[in-house]
């Protein structure tokens, strides 16, 4: 089920141009190399090759709030960019254009429509807008070529990634609503910290939230069966350390989701279905021209397909500039 969202703005680097096809027959549409230096312009190409990764300052990973002149985008109207939506999978040539393909394919085109869906959208409310948790359930059926979903500017939050032959959920939890919430949160909430991570994490994830036809956090209770196979995979994307530099901080919390998607997908409780990819925070100045914190999602229903026309489906899920997928699968 695609909800109709409203897309986060957050700081890029545009990386545009240098795509494009090996042969007119090869599925996979090729990023090249020179993409770095042809597309970002020779002082931006010195700065992704020469940059010193700054030390993040403790700074949690918090949306942003918006005043009520915002203008409104959703997936329903030009937010994402239909020329780069369905297409064939495009893939990075090498592991030295990883990290130009990773800026490419999460950042937006040349009139700011993201290259993908996102995973992180924004809700309105009297007063002004923010952003929340959010979560998207669907099968593959459900659209009609190659897709992406991405996210981008994580600096502290938690991505969950379940991704089976039949379809996927991903899920972005905030790390200063649900982790670790603020204090004026919990005030306005009437809320201990237990209390505030089971309502905003643990039980959208049966009931889904609000409890509404259009969910902005679908949940497993009702859906989850539809992408359970016995090819499925979770994967957590999370940081190495809590907001207090507490190395595997939040592990409480990450172990009370994994249970949780268990009890609704019975075979994600074989751990080793489970996987933990962990990234360092980076000061959030400088994320907007880093591959660090993002993530990126892509599935093809007809890859490398061959002179009948008849290709393989195949699912692949990176994480910043890691040339090696974390989450690579092709089927009949």
């Amino acid at each position: 089920m695609k909800p109709t969202i409203a897309l986060l703005p957050l700081v890029f680097l545009r990386a545009s141009g240098g795509v494009v096809p090996e042969t007119p027959h090869q599925a996979d549409l090729l990023v090249d190399a020179t993409l770095n230096k042809s597309s970002l312009g020779s002082n931006a190409h010195a700065q992704l090759v020469h940059r010193i990764t700054p030390r993040a300052p403790r700074e949690k990973c918090s949306p942003p709030v918006y005043d009520g002149d915002d203008q409104k985008r959703d997936l329903d109207g030009d937010s994402v960019s239909n020329g780069t939506l369905w297409r064939r999978m495009i893939l990075p040539a090498d592991s030295e254009a990883m990290e130009a393909f990773i800026l490419h394919e999460t950042g937006d085109d040349e009139e700011g429509r993201t290259r993908g869906f996102p995973i992180i959208w924004e809700r309105r409310d009297k007063g002004g807008a923010t952003d929340f948790n959010t979560a998207i359930l669907s099968t593959y059926a459900e659209y009609k070529g190659e897709f992406s979903y991405m996210a981008r500017e994580l600096m502290g939050c938690t991505v969950l990634a379940v991704i089976s032959r039949t379809g996927f959920y991903f899920a972005h939890y905030w790390e200063n609503v649900s982790f670790d919430p603020d204090d004026d949160i919990l005030k306005k909430r009437k809320r201990t910290k237990e209390k505030q991570f089971q309502m905003t994490v643990l039980e959208p994830l049966n009931d889904g939230w609000p409890k509404s036809t259009k969910n902005q956090q679908m949940g497993l209770g009702k859906h989850g069966q539809e992408i359970e196979d016995g090819d499925i995979k979770a994967y957590l994307i999370r940081p190495r350390d809590s907001f207090d530099g507490t190395e595997d901080g939040y592990r409480d919390q990450w172990d009370q989701i994994k249970a949780r998607v268990g009890e609704f997908l019975p075979k994600l409780q074989d751990d080793s279905k489970w996987e933990e990819i962990t990234y360092g925070r980076v000061d959030k100045e400088n994320l907007g021209d880093l591959p660090k914190g993002r993530c990126l999602f892509k599935y093809d229903p007809n890859h490398n397909p061959s002179a009948e026309g008849k290709g393989k489906k195949r699912a692949m899920l990176w994480v910043e500039d890691n040339y090696d997928a974390v989450h690579e699968d092709e089927w009949d």
